[in-house]
């Protein structure tokens, strides 16, 4: 397990090195208030492809070995993540709409806009929950409350370390 988290440490930190290479091959660097924003510089390329990386497919790896599951409970367990996995991905591109949103209108974000974007988001983040309490109730039904918990636990620390990398690259509004 601690192999496993340090992987995908490592595999954040390894992202983070190559954007900040790819940032300074491009030219000296601008003031924070004056930097490029991501959708002129590439970096939501970057972005987009860590969501489809390694680094993701790397979570049921990291899921498979802190579980520990039966054979029992992986058998009735892993065709629910499975389908979860996919419901989560459609609320994960639409996020990814709404950050091509907000970086399209980056250099001219107006009062009202940045409202919108908000309102949008927040939608999403209700979704997700939405997602897992569905999910909750059907994992509920093939996980003992430990081994359920300890999923839960799971897939929110890798949440966290993709969020991590993934809001380290968005700009600030100003």
């Amino acid at each position: 397990m601690r192999r496993t988290i340090a992987a995908v440490l490592a595999a954040v930190a390894v992202s983070a090195a190559a954007a900040r290479l790819e940032r300074s091959a491009a030219g000296p660097r601008q003031s924070p208030a004056r930097e490029t924003p991501l959708h002129k510089g590439g970096y939501l390329n970057s972005y987009i492809a860590l969501l489809k990386s390694d680094l993701k497919s790397r979570k049921s790896g990291f899921i498979r070995e802190g579980l520990r599951l039966n054979e029992k409970e992986a058998a009735a367990f892993w065709p629910i993540y499975q389908s979860y996995e996919a419901d989560l991905q459609k609320v994960e591109e639409t996020r990814l709409l709404v950050i091509q949103d907000y970086l399209d209108n980056y250099d001219r974000l107006t009062d009202d806009r940045a409202k919108q974007i908000i309102k949008k988001k927040l939608a999403l983040e209700g979704q997700r929950i939405e997602l897992k309490r569905a999910y909750f109730k059907r994992f509920e039904k093939v996980l003992p409350g430990k081994a359920l918990a300890r999923y839960l636990q799971l897939e929110y620390r890798f949440g966290l370390l993709l969020d991590l990398k993934n809001t380290s690259e968005v700009p600030l509004i100003e």
